[in-house]
């Protein structure tokens, strides 16, 4: 029983660093712009990779890494927070 335990942490914790190491990647980095129109545009370094909507629909633009995929996604799921992030930001950098 101990080593199911054991091989349980390790997969979690094998995860959790990958994860980690994912996040910190310059290759997996996107982007976020606010436009006029009030959706969210993703780019990366090779350029537009999507549009978020505020109804949170998702246009592709071209296709991308499962990991750009993934921040798309959950930039979608929590458009709202996003979008304000995104406002206060363009406020701050007009002053």
């Amino acid at each position: 029983m101990e080593i199911v335990v054991y091989i349980l942490i390790a997969i979690f914790a094998g995860l959790f660093i990958f994860k980690y190491y994912i996040n910190k990647s310059k290759s997996h980095e996107v982007y976020k712009l606010l436009d006029k129109y009030g959706t969210i545009q993703i780019l990366d370094n090779d350029g537009l990779v999507a549009i978020v909507y505020r109804n949170r629909t998702i246009d592709w633009m071209r296709s991308t890494s499962l990991f750009k995929m993934i921040k798309v996604k959950e930039i979608s799921d929590h458009f709202e927070e996003e979008y304000n992030k995104l406002i206060e930001e363009e406020i701050r950098s007009c002053h």
